[in-house]
C-alpha cells in the first residue's frame, strides 16, 4: 500500500480539476447555443474556482495537516472518469452538466475515501470540507438541470 502527503494528495485534486476545466475551454469557444456556451462558461469558472480554493488550501493551511501521511489508494475511478469525459459544442445543456456530475461523484467517492482512511481529526475535516464544497456545487448543477428541464430561456448560474 502506498502513502502520501495530504498536500500530495491536494495537489492531484487540483491536477484533476485543471483537465477538467481545459475540457470544458474547447466545446465552449465552439458552441452554437447560447445556452451551450452559458453552461460551460460556468462549468468552468466553477472549477477554476476549485483550483484556486485548493490551491489557497495549500499555500495557507495548516502545515501540520498538509504534512500528514496518509495510506493511500490510487484514484483509479476519478481517473478512469476524467479520461473518459468529454464536452462536446453539440451538447445539451443536460448533457453538459450529467458528464460533470459524473466528475463531481467520482470526485466525492474519492474524498469520502480519504475521510475513512484517516484517524486524524484535523485532516479528516479538512477533506470534509473539500467534500462538502463538492456536493454544494453538484447540487448546484442538478437545480441547474431541472431548471433546463422546466424550460426556462438560459440555464440560472450564479457566475
Amino acid at each position: 500500500m502506498a502513502y502520501e502527503t495530504v498536500r500530495n494528495i491536494v495537489e492531484l485534486i487540483r491536477d484533476k480539476h485543471r483537465q477538467m476545466r481545459d475540457a470544458l475551454e474547447a466545446p465552449r469557444a465552439r458552441a452554437k447555443s447560447p445556452k451551450v456556451a452559458v453552461t460551460l462558461e460556468y462549468l468552468q469558472k466553477d472549477e477554476q474556482e476549485l483550483q484556486l480554493m485548493l490551491g489557497n488550501a495549500q499555500s495557507t493551511g495548516e502545515k501540520e495537516v498538509l504534512d500528514t501521511w496518509l495510506q493511500y489508494i490510487p484514484d483509479e475511478e476519478l481517473q478512469a472518469t476524467v479520461a473518459q469525459t468529454e464536452f462536446t459544442p453539440d451538447m445539451s445543456v443536460e448533457d453538459i452538466i450529467e458528464e460533470k456530475m459524473k466528475f463531481d461523484q467520482a470526485m466525492i467517492e474519492f474524498l469520502d475515501h480519504n475521510i475513512r482512511e484517516t484517524s486524524i481529526p484535523r485532516v479528516e475535516e479538512f477533506f470534509k470540507s473539500l467534500r462538502d464544497h463538492v456536493q454544494s456545487r453538484a447540487a448546484q448543477h442538478a437545480w441547474a438541470t431541472r431548471e433546463e428541464q422546466a424550460g426556462s430561456d438560459l440555464p440560472q448560474f450564479e457566475l
